[in-house]
């Protein structure tokens, strides 16, 4: 059961950084477009140095980190229960705390160093804004595969789950 269920915080993880660094992607270029060019001598070079080096990185890393925290949230919050059964409220409330758990340690430690009025620090403001809404529209995408046709890994965590807990309790 251990090991299902950590493959299965592997998979959400990974599945949740690869996401995020797609959203990161995006944000890079549309970033480059508003920005003036940078000391790169070729535009592809310049695309990958804003996209890559930038949001990408940081949101695919931001995603990973987000999702292993919300797969170990939702099996210890969630234990013994079904899938099929779960609100997806709750499942976007477990990412929304995913999403903050180490954005909010990003601000924690931007305010002490350089203090609230900082840019830097209002800039953090706004990736835990990001954050926070992947985790809540990752969580509602986990669920809704989990969901969908045979059972994955989450559902397949989940019933190993159930099962323990009903010989736990006798039944």
């Amino acid at each position: 059961m251990f090991m299902r269920t950590t493959r299965a915080a592997f998979v959400t993880a990974l599945t949740w950084g690869v996401v995020w660094a797609g959203v990161g992607a995006l944000m890079g270029l549309y970033q480059l477009m508003r920005a003036p060019a940078g000391p790169w001598p070729s535009p592809l070079l310049n695309i990958l140095a804003l996209a890559v080096g930038g949001p990408m990185l940081i949101l695919g890393v931001a995603g990973v980190l987000s999702g292993a925290t919300f797969a170990i949230l939702m099996s210890g919050a969630e234990r013994g229960k079904s899938l099929s059964g779960l609100a997806a409220w709750r499942a976007g409330v477990w990412g929304a705390l995913g999403g903050l758990a180490f954005s909010a340690g990003m601000i924690a430690l931007m305010a002490n160093q350089f203090g609230l009025d900082d840019p830097a620090t209002q800039l953090a403001f706004c990736w835990v804004v990001t954050a926070t809404t992947l985790g809540v529209i990752s969580a509602a995408g986990s669920l809704a595969i989990a969901r969908k046709g045979s059972p994955g890994l989450l559902e397949e965590a989940a019933e190993m789950q159930r099962l323990s807990g009903a010989r736990e309790n006798g039944g």
